[in-house]
């Protein structure tokens, strides 16, 4: 379930990262592009949003096809991020309302 304050912004991406243990704290810290990428995607979004890339819902509907029927994909376009050498795909993510 997709529940936003108006405050929050949510971008993800999907792909493969590294981590390390930060042995002091005993968390641990992720790199790797997808990293980048869901920051920026974060950056672009509208408080109360949730943006995807299109790699992550195309991945979330091939998961489980029934959640077409929550919610929907309203694709943005290609967008250029910094730091990102081709413009990616995104997805604004929102529920569908009961009826």
């Amino acid at each position: 379930m997709l529940q936003c304050s108006h405050s929050l912004q949510c971008g993800l991406d999907v792909g493969e990262v590294t981590h390390t243990l930060t042995e002091a704290s005993g968390r641990l810290s992720y790199r790797g592009r997808p990293m980048n990428r869901a920051a920026r995607i974060a950056g672009i979004c509208a408080a109360g949003k949730v943006l995807v890339s299109g790699d992550v819902w195309a991945a979330a509907c091939e998961e489980d096809a029934g959640m077409a029927y929550s919610y929907s994909g309203i694709s943005l376009g290609a967008i250029p991020l910094k730091g990102v050498a081709q413009p990616i795909e995104v997805v604004e993510v929102v529920r569908e309302l009961e009826q």
